[in-house]
C-alpha cells in the first residue's frame, strides 16, 4: 500500500493536548474550502507518495521520544480511508497516547462511510472551514467545526466541555526545514496577511501558497 504524505513533525505543540504530539501531513484533498491555508496540501503529488512500510520504519524511530499523542491533518486524510486506517493501527502500536485527525467532511459522512476508522482513532474534528464564521474555540479553524470524543482514553485526557473551550492565548510553531518554513498550528483571522507583512518589511518578498 502506497500513502501519500505531505509532512511529518516533532515536536507540535498546539494541535491537540500535549506538547510531544507527532504531527502528520497527508497531502491530497477533494474540499477545497475556501480561505484554507494548507493549499498546498490539496494536490495528490506524485512526489509525495511512499509505501506503507517505509513510513512504519520513519515512524518507528518516534516510540522512543515517548510521544503524548499523534494529529493526522492534511490536505484531508479521509481522502486516502484504507491508508488512515492502517496508519491509526500502527500508530497504536508505537504510542499510548491519543491519535487526534482533522477532517473536513461531516461527522454524519464518516459515520456513514468509515466507522472502521472512527473505532481506531480517539479525536475526531469534523466539518469544513467557513471562513465567514467566527475562530474563537480551540484547535479549530471556524466554529462550525466539532470536536468529537470517540473513545474512552479521549474522554479522560479532554474534557467534557471541549467544544465550548475557547482560545486564552493563541500560539503558533515555525521550524525551518532545508529553505521551507512551517507554520504549526491554527492562525487567527488576518494573522497570516500581517505575518506577510512583516516579512515583506525585512526584505523577505513571500507568496502566498
Amino acid at each position: 500500500m502506497d500513502i501519500y504524505i505531505n509532512k511529518i513533525h516533532y515536536p507540535v505543540k498546539e494541535l491537540g493536548n500535549g506538547e510531544n504530539r507527532l504531527g502528520i501531513w497527508l497531502q491530497g484533498c477533494p474540499i477545497h474550502c475556501n480561505g484554507c491555508i494548507n493549499k498546498d496540501t490539496w494536490t495528490l503529488l506524485e512526489e509525495r507518495k511512499i509505501s506503507f512500510d517505509e513510513l512504519k520504519k520513519i515512524l518507528a524511530k518516534f516510540k522512543k521520544k515517548n510521544i503524548c499523542g499523534v494529529t493526522i491533518t492534511g490536505g484531508e486524510p479521509f481522502y486516502q480511508p484504507a491508508a488512515l486506517l492502517e496508519l491509526a493501527l500502527f500508530l497504536k502500536e508505537i504510542t499510548g497516547g491519543d491519535i487526534f485527525v482533522y477532517s473536513g467532511y461531516s461527522f454524519e459522512f464518516i459515520n456513514e462511510k468509515y466507522p472502521d476508522i472512527l473505532k481506531n482513532i480517539d479525536v475526531l474534528v469534523s466539518e469544513p472551514f467557513k471562513e465567514n464564521e467566527t475562530d474563537k474555540l480551540i484547535w479549530r479553524g471556524s466554529d462550525n467545526q466539532k470536536i468529537w470524543l470517540l473513545s474512552e482514553k479521549a474522554r479522560k485526557i479532554y474534557p467534557g466541555n471541549i467544544n465550548e473551550i475557547e482560545y486564552t492565548e493563541r500560539k503558533m510553531q515555525y521550524s525551518i526545514v532545508g529553505d521551507e518554513l512551517y507554520m504549526i498550528g491554527i492562525p487567527a483571522r488576518k494573522d497570516l496577511d500581517k505575518f506577510y507583512e512583516l516579512l515583506k518589511e525585512r526584505g523577505l518578498n513571500c507568496e502566498k501558497v
